[in-house]
């Protein structure tokens, strides 16, 4: 969009007209308008931005419904604009109550829906809200195609990983290789099972007009169109929305079984035929990206199945004649989709070369059979004349006539009890199809026709295999009962006695009997022509005459025959019986559904004794199949019960079916709600329990979710996507099993929320009662959505409900009761057994513990206790209230102990893209929710007094039910542009005050000199914007250039003017007014926008003479800015809560933000406002103190910063104290996690304190950065000189709060203010003072809790399950600065073992940067604090203990070869992996810091393991190459600090190291080969070593050298490329590149005699066993006067003098000893004792003794971080580089809107802005 606003375009496209929009008489048309409102912002790291587009499409979709509502509406008598009027008033109504919930605003709510008088008012109104909400839902689905789209082109990013290529980039990352990952995805099947649940409320007529208007808005995203075709599409779109809006969205007649069969198959036939090769060619497109082939053409990895029309559990209706119809329907669509595939393909293949297979097959077709299978009907070859030369046609042409005959028979048949015979020709096994597509594939490819062949024939090929010859496979499911009952009526039949009255052993025993019998239990025609069956009931006829028709219709169409209620092997035994008496040949598998508590309790013993018994396992072929039900089990014992019980249950039935050698496939019964076991199905899948998905899982689709995931063609290939990987995923990598304490209480609390949720819901005497009159349980099932009946039986009570209207009747009424029913008291009798703290360790590290509370606070969210309770006024008797009344405090515990366990302030406070999902939705639902109670009321009074109904009550009836019944609601971001656009649409007042805004932007540079006393003018700018992104969008750079550049003097009153109402406001003593807190908040932004463009003036003139002038002594305005900006961080009212106090009155109050350091009482918790506007505050402090990114960085050292010295140094101690608490508080308090389930959250609303720490984290570590004055160096913590005279009157004497005082050391709060000197950093003086030991324990907590975050995101086994915060930069960077500036806090966490998460943290972070340029400063980073942490001997010893796979076993991931050993094995193999990392990236600059934090924690290594020695041997094998040495002047460093590093191993801890030892011993002709190393062989090395590197790199293949000289050379060369490769031809500079040296001169110096020692320090019996050519010396890296020599190029070139004298210091004294000793003693033990394995001799080193062998240890020297000022130029930058590129993605949605970038654009000088293409 254009930044000066005037473009009524967005992106460069016109918007499309409309009438309403052309009549609009307030503000010009309706593009400006909308102009004003949308932004065009690229989502932050996105190369396209596609949320324009989704604009456009909400834009125009929505503008269209608008323009047909008001031309079409009824209301009022068609009254063109009241509708629109009425819609617009409700939905602002609507979002006052949503933004702020009280009892006013629910009435006023209420006003509006009770304003409505007439029942067509109200189903209009709701109507117009349903309309939207859809609309909003297409627009969302095609804007989540277009992202899938551009994320797999590159365009784009996803917060989660959901394509195959992520999957097998995770598979690789775990160590699978890439044909295993092939492999495991050809064994793979899954299963979705498509059902008719009465939940897809809206009809098949309205679904597939949807389907068009989506396939419309597809067709423009990917279609240049020209002016007609703009015309022609928007009237084609505008046609279906109108026929959509005039379609009565009321079913008038209860769908049957068949009609729901063809609504299922429409979705089959309209975007899943299509999608799945599609599918399928994307698997095979990345397997070829890790180097595989593609999949066969006759694999499957995903199949349809189905229970429409074969699920007669409860249904009445479905009858073996609907079945069998249901079957032939299925067959004729099939074949009728077939036999079109066919007829083109023949088109397709026309050549005429083909494999002597084809010629022969097709040469044996009769002529005859060509010429009759040509028909007239088809679309080409219609009279037999196929070029007999063209064999793939030959071999088609009877290919199409059986599929013509096919499907013609089919479709004469449907209806037909008994059809004729199928005539000759007719196709009954796919292999029929197949063999033939097969043999022309096979035949397309030998002739290297491989295009052609992967093309339609292949398409079909796969279709056939997936979808069979019916399209899906049709379950057959009964309850028990019925069975049982047909096994009695034959027992009774036969005279043998009662089947019902047996025992369970009784009935196995007769009927396995019966099974291995070879005569016919009954006859054939039983019981219809036989005499003595009259007293058999018509349920046993249907159940045999179902059987029977099983017989006929044949094994390809039918699936799994399911068992509803099965409780014992005889329930299974007796169908496996009754496939016997019904002649079927090949029986169908039989899986028992186990759905209640109970029955999983029972589950695994059921399946064991059903195996135990012999004759059942041998017919099954080694495979069981177990359903299991997610609704009735949630219904029966409570949510939490049930998916505990479902847990458990899938795991003791995996142990089962393993200890008979049974393979085990389960069936998820899943509903869409959360009620019934819905949620993200990649989560569900990924979630489930180690070990149970092993390749195969058949899981149910459900109602509106068959729309959902496959209703549009894009939704549908993404959709399979999903279930493959997340299959995939779970059978290779599975999750890992709980923790035992946890299991044990998880078990304790699902036996708790069972009793209580029993207790209410069948105990309670008024609850029936309550729970049929407060709800629209009745209208439910009087609903026409469904052809099954809402309840199993017509009596009974909630126990005979079926699970849907149960969910859903309490779903209307906003109080979910069975949900979260039950979780409430199991939670809070585990906290009063002292459990809390045990429950968030389950929430924080179990993803399945997680993602149930995840999910009920889902729910929770969306509960409503006001509309709850105005259901029970309206409709309850008074006599049941009090069970409403009950239920609400329930949930208000509930939620209450929610928020407790997840130690959030807010429900989906960790998860704020949820949240706005659910908020978003709210201003649309609750409206619909009242008008639902409106039309009860009438419903129920018309009843009670006998008056007939009004029809339209009960179509608004069905209207409210439909849009609730919705399982899967529009993305946020689709809501929030809805609601935008209507606002636009409907009112004008916020578009003109954008338009004002940017009318007085312009006078700013049109109208020079404008006066300061026209205050109706400059109050425009803070009075007229509602959010930073309005100021930010209206007020552009360009604009902002103009003014300071042509009219500076404007630009100088309005900041003036500015600051001026900002001093005003808090000023203030009375309690600030919404206008007050509106003008002071846009008076921040105007300040944030415009001091980057203030800073950036060469010289920094305009700043001084706008800010820093000062006259007759008056303080400058901008030490008064920075005095008033922190002040606003502690406003009553404004940045803290309202909560006056007595001893300080209103406004400023120097109170800290959060509970922690420094604070002795909680305080108050800060309402969402308040965290807002510090927000906004803090953006406009870190603004102020940026100043610095305009300062080269040549200069940055000695700049003087005046607004950081203001703050630093001009602030009140109680000022300073109160905003470095609060700052470090909300840090540390910060809970960085997330439940990534849901699409596109990166795009959407971020949580906003989420953008509070990052400010936090970012202002408090630039203000420690600052240096007062410009001086070059940082007082340390310790000194105390500093005094401002200059800035002194800035100050108001203040004394700290008990608690604070506590928190700082005495001789800060003792300190006076006359004592300090000039110019101290306040805020590193008391940070350094910090001491008390709780408030360390606080910092590492919060820190090691964010840098958790990360790690556990990148790696968890459910992709997207657990957001990342990328906040983990500034955590350490602070972590850093902590360290510099406060010894107490630095030797307090080396003691603790918090210190090992922060190592974790640094390792995974730079070994995941190594090779990524764009991550060189975290990399750097991450080595300087290794560095640093390696000088605490505190640190080193805790590297002894054993590393922590429960905390951060994410970040061993990382770290190749390291599976198990000490933190000191993961430091060593981490440092290896990065020192080898075989590219020229910036690592080799920072090999010294990794190597110098080995050396320093050498001496305290106690236990190397046998993995850790190796690769130490291998770095030494690579470091001592003479190659590599000879490279440059400082690679021979690297085999100092080895050599120094293994000599204080062998020194110190020589005892617990014998893997070294030994690895040292093995590897002696090594450390021989260096002693005796001479400059004349290291050179020819060299110069061999690069010669090869040139032939290599030429191409040059004339000198061919002996094949063992090759690959002795080759060998030598990669081994000495991978590192000097990364050095490249020139050496690091001597301060490796970014300004830090490890050791001064001295240091090095000392470091030399400190390392090994001399001769004299050697004891007699050492010195006899050196080498007779030792010669000892100081050992060092080199030394500074030791001038390395260079050419007349000034390149490096190693000669005699340089390479002798660093030669002779090599410190190999000890290591000669030790190998001299024990070499010959190890190799003389072996062959003595015959010894062949490594164990005898470890054995034999760890009995031994090295005492009197080794010189005595010499004086363990720590090499020290040093910071020069190179470094801390460097991190300066790096800081402020961090700083910018945050601000740019600071969020999106609301965030963006608060947090627009600041300094994008601007003339930054401190570092170089690259935009990467």
């Amino acid at each position: 969009m254009p930044e000066d606003g005037t473009d009524t375009a967005i992106d460069g496209h016109a918007l499309p007209s409309s009438p309403s929009s052309a009549s609009t008489s307030k503000s010009g048309s309706m593009q400006e308008l909308i102009s004003t409102l949308i932004s065009s912002e690229v989502t932050h790291g996105d190369a396209v931005d596609f949320n324009a587009p989704l604009r456009e499409d909400i834009l125009l979709l929505s503008d269209i419904l608008l323009h047909i509502i008001k031309e079409h509406a009824s209301i009022a008598g068609g009254a063109p604009d009241k509708l629109a009027a009425k819609v617009d008033e409700l939905l602002h109504a609507s979002r006052r109550y949503f933004t702020n919930p009280s009892d006013e605003t629910f009435t006023e709510l209420l006003a509006h829906i009770r304003d409505v008088k007439h029942p067509s008012d109200y189903l209009e109104i709701a109507r117009a809200f349903q309309e939207f909400l859809t609309l909003a839902d297409i627009a969302e689905r095609q804007h989540r195609v277009r992202r899938w789209r551009g994320y797999r082109s590159g365009k784009s990013s996803l917060s989660y990983r959901q394509t195959c290529r992520d999957a097998f980039n995770l598979l690789a990352s775990q160590g699978f290789t890439p044909k295993q990952i092939r492999d495991t995805l050809l064994k793979q099947q899954v299963d979705l099972v498509l059902t008719a649940h009465p939940t897809q409320a809206a009809r098949r007529t309205l679904l597939d007009k949807y389907l068009h208007i989506a396939n419309l808005l597809a067709v423009r995203d990917r279609t240049i169109m020209t002016p007609q075709e703009e015309v022609d599409f928007r009237n084609t779109l505008e046609g279906e929305i109108l026929a959509a809006w005039q379609t009565n969205t009321v079913r008038r007649i209860k769908p049957t079984p068949e009609d729901e069969a063809r609504n299922a198959l429409m979705v089959i036939e309209n975007t899943i035929w299509t999608s799945l090769p599609n599918f399928m060619g994307t698997v095979d497109h990345a397997l070829a990206e890790i180097g595989q082939p593609p999949l066969p053409i006759d694999s499957t990895l995903i199949t349809f199945g189905s229970w429409i029309g074969g699920d007669r559990d409860g249904n009445p209706f479905v009858t073996s004649d609907v079945t069998r119809d249901v079957i032939k329907l299925c067959r004729w669509r099939a074949a009728t989709l077939i036999y079109a595939e066919v007829d083109k393909l023949m088109f397709d293949l026309s050549m005429t070369v083909c494999n002597d297979e084809l010629q022969k097959v097709v040469a044996e077709i009769p002529e005859d059979v060509i010429v009759n299978s040509s028909r007239k009907t088809n679309l080409t070859f219609p009279r037999g004349n196929v070029p007999r030369d063209e064999p793939y046609r030959l071999l088609l042409t009877v290919l199409r006539d059986r599929c013509k005959v096919t499907e013609e028979y089919l479709q004469q048949a449907i209806g037909v009890p008994n059809p004729p015979p199928p005539p000759p020709g007719f196709i009954s096994h796919s292999k029929d199809l197949l063999e033939p597509l097969l043999l022309c594939h096979r035949s397309l490819v030998e002739c290297g026709d491989h295009l052609v062949a992967n093309g339609r024939l292949r398409n079909l090929a796969r279709r056939i295999s997936a979808f069979g010859l019916s399209l899906v496979k049709l379950d057959i499911r009964q309850e028990s009962e019925r069975h049982a009952e047909a096994m009695d009526a034959i027992t009774q039949w036969l005279e043998v006695g009662s089947y019902n009255q047996w025992s369970e052993e009784q009935k196995q025993e007769w009927l396995i009997k019966e099974l291995q019998n070879r005569r016919p239990l009954v006859p054939h025609d039983w019981p219809e022509s036989c005499t003595g069956t009259d007293n058999v009931s018509e349920n046993v006829k249907e159940v045999v005459a179902t059987f029977r028709m099983l017989s006929k219709v044949g094994t390809d169409a039918l699936g799994a025959y399911v068992i509803s209620m099965a409780r014992t092997p005889s329930d299974i035994l007796a169908v496996a019986l009754l496939q016997k008496i019904a002649g079927i040949q090949e029986p169908m598998r039989v899986a028992p559904l186990f759905e209640t508590k109970a029955d999983l309790e029972n589950a695994s013993s059921t399946i064991d004794r059903l195996l135990s018994v012999e004759y059942y396992r041998k017919s099954i072929n080694g495979r069981q199949e177990v359903m299991l039900g997610y609704s009735d089990s949630a219904k029966d014992g409570s949510r939490l019960t049930s998916v505990w019980g479902l847990y458990n249950a899938q795991e003791e039935l995996v142990r089962t079916c393993e200890k008979h050698g049974v393979q085990l496939t389960l069936f998820h019964g899943r509903g869409g709600s959360v009620g019934r076991g819905g949620g993200p199905q990649h989560l569900a899948i990924l979630s489930q329990p180690n070990g149970t998905v092993q390749g195969r899982m058949r899981i149910t689709i459900q109602g509106e979710i068959i729309d959902h995931h496959f209703g549009h063609t894009g939704t549908a290939e993404q959709t399979l996507e999903r279930y493959t990987t997340a299959t995939l995923i779970s059978t290779l990598a599975p999750p890992h099993p709980p923790k035992p304490e946890w299991r044990a209480l998880m078990s304790q609390m699902s036996n708790t929320s069972c009793d209580f949720y029993r207790r209410v819901v069948r105990e309670m005497p008024d609850f029936i009662p309550y729970f049929r009159s407060a709800t629209p349980l009745a209208e439910i099932g009087s609903m026409n959505i469904g052809s099954r009946p809402a309840k199993r039986r017509a009596t009974g009570g909630i126990e005979t409900l079926r699970a849907i209207p149960w969910i859903f009747a309490f779903t209307q009424t906003r109080s979910h009761l069975p949900v979260w029913l039950g979780i409430d008291e199991a939670i809070a009798q585990a906290k009063e057994s002292g459990k809390l703290g045990l429950l968030r360790e389950m929430y924080r590290n179990w993803p399945f513990f997680k993602s149930t509370v995840d999910l009920i606070q889902m729910t929770l969210a969306k509960a409503d206790p006001r509309i709850s309770a105005y259901y029970d006024a309206r409709l309850a008797p008074e006599a049941v209230r009090h069970v409403g009344a009950y239920i609400r405090e329930r949930l208000d515990q509930c939620i209450r102990l929610i928020l407790e366990v997840s130690q959030s302030n807010d429900l989906l406070a960790s998860d704020p893209v949820v949240r706005r999902a659910v908020e978003s939705r709210l201003p649309f639902t609750d409206p619909i929710n009242l008008l639902q109670v409106e039309a009860l009321s009438l419903l129920r009074e018309a009843e009670e007094i006998g008056k007939e109904e009004d029809p339209q009550l009960r179509d608004l009836m069905s209207v409210t039910i439909q849009d609730k019944l919705t399982a899967i609601p529009p993305s946020i971001r689709a809501l929030v542009e809805l609601q935008a656009i209507i606002r636009v649409c409907l009112r004008m007042g916020a578009t003109e005050s954008k338009l004002a805004f940017r009318k007085s932007v312009f006078q700013l540079y049109e109208q020079k000199s404008i006066p300061e006393s026209n205050d109706d003018f400059w109050s425009n700018f803070y009075r007229l914007p509602e959010t930073a992104e309005d100021v930010f969008n209206l007020f552009a750079p360009k604009d902002i250039r103009r003014v300071r550049d042509t009219a500076v003097e404007n630009l100088e009153t309005l900041l003036r003017k500015t600051l001026s109402r900002l001093f005003s406001f808090l000023a203030l003593t009375t309690r600030p007014t919404p206008d007050d807190v509106r003008d002071v908040l846009n008076c921040i932004r105007i300040l944030t926008r415009l001091l980057p463009y203030v800073f950036e003036v060469e010289n920094g003139e305009l700043e001084g003479k706008i800010f820093w002038e000062v006259a007759n002594g008056a303080q400058p305005l901008g030490a008064k800015l920075c005095q008033a900006v922190v002040q606003l961080l502690f406003f009553r009212g404004f940045t803290l809560p309202e909560i006056p106090d007595p001893k300080t009155g209103r406004g400023v109050q120097y109170s800290i933000w959060q509970e922690g350091i420094a604070v002795a009482v909680k305080p108050p918790a800060a309402t969402r406002d308040n965290i807002n506007n510090r927000t906004e505050t803090m953006r406009l402090l870190l603004t102020i103190i940026s100043r610095t990114i305009y300062c080269p960085a040549a200069k940055v050292l000695k700049f003087e910063n005046r607004w950081g010295n203001a703050i630093v140094c001009g602030l009140e101690k109680k000022a300073v104290v109160s905003l470095l608490c609060s700052m470090l508080n909300t840090i540390i308090n910060y809970q960085p996690v997330g439940w990534v389930s849901l699409p596109y959250n990166h795009l959407l609303f971020a949580n906003m304190e989420e953008q509070l720490v990052t400010l936090c984290l970012q202002t408090f570590v630039a203000l420690l950065d600052i240096r007062p004055g410009g001086t070059q160096a940082q007082p340390s913590q310790s000194q105390d000189n500093s005094r401002r005279p200059s800035l002194e009157h800035s100050r108001r004497s203040s004394t700290a709060s008990s608690s604070e005082a506590q928190s700082f050391s005495p001789t800060a709060a003792n300190s006076s203010e006359s004592k300090r000197e000039t110019m101290r950093n306040d805020f590193c003086f008391y940070t350094g003072k910090l001491h008390r030991p709780q408030d360390f324990l606080l910092l590492m907590d919060g820190f090691c809790r964010v840098l958790k975050n990360p790690l556990d995101a990148a790696n968890t086994y459910l992709p997207g399950s657990i957001k990342r915060v990328n906040i983990h930069v500034e955590v350490l960077m602070l972590f850093w600065k902590l360290v510099e500036h406060n010894e107490k806090f630095a030797h307090q966490a080396m003691e603790t073992d918090k210190v090992l998460v922060i190592l974790a943290s640094v390792l995974y972070f730079a070994v995941e940067a190594r090779n990524d340029p764009a991550q060189i400063g975290l990399l750097r980073m991450c080595c300087f604090i290794l560095h640093i942490l390696s000088q605490d001997r505190n640190f080193a010893v805790q590297l002894n203990s054993l590393f922590d796979y429960n905390t951060v076993g994410a970040a061993a991931k990382a770290v190749p070869n390291f599976t198990s050993g000490t933190w000191a094995d993961f430091m060593f193999l981490a440092i290896h992996t990065m020192v080898t990392t075989p590219s020229r990236s910036p690592m080799a600059a920072l090999h010294e810091h990794l190597l110098t934090a080995m050396t320093n924690v050498s001496p305290f290594v106690k236990a190397l393991n046998v993995t850790t020695a190796t690769k130490l041997l291998s770095l030494f094998n690579l470091f001592s190459n003479p190659a590599f040495m000879l490279a440059n002047e400082h690679n021979h460093k690297n085999v100092f600090f080895l050599l120094e590093a293994f000599n204080n191993i062998l020194q110190y801890q020589v005892t617990g190291n014998t893997h070294l030892v030994y690895a040292i011993v093995r590897h002696k002709q090594k450390f021989y080969d260096l002693h005796n190393l001479t400059y004349e062989h290291a050179v020819s090395e060299l110069n061999r070593v690069r010669a090869i590197r040139a032939q290599k790199q030429s191409g040059d293949s004339q000198k061919q050298p002996t094949k063992s000289e090759k690959n002795e050379g080759e060998e030598e060369a990669r081994s000495t490329e991978s590192l000097e490769g990364q050095l490249g031809s020139k050496a690091p500079s001597a301060t490796n590149g970014d300004g830090s040296n490890s050791a001064t001169a001295s240091e090095r110096r000392q470091s030399e005699s400190d390392s090994t020692g001399t001769d004299t320090e050697l004891s007699e019996k050492a010195k006899g066993k050196l080498p007779a050519e030792h010669s000892s010396g100081p050992v060092a890296g080199g030394k500074d006067g030791q001038v390395a020599p260079i050419n007349d190029k000034g390149k490096f070139q190693p000669n005699q003098e340089w390479f002798n004298y660093w030669r002779a210091h090599l410190p190999l004294s000890v290591i000669l000893i030790l190998v001299d000793s024990l070499g010959p003693t190890i190799e003389q033990m072996c062959l003595d004792k015959g010894i062949n394995d490594d164990k005898t001799v470890l054995e034999y080193l760890q009995s031994g003794t090295l005492v009197g062998l080794l010189p005595v240890p010499h004086p363990i020297y720590t090499r020290r971080f040093h910071y020069s000022d190179a470094i801390r130029i460097w991190f300066t930058s790096y800081l402020w580089g961090r700083v910018f590129t945050t601000s740019n993605g600071m969020g999106a949605g609301e965030a963006a809107k608060m947090c627009p970038p600041i300094w994008t654009g601007t003339q930054i000088k401190l570092f170089v802005v690259k935009v990467s293409a």
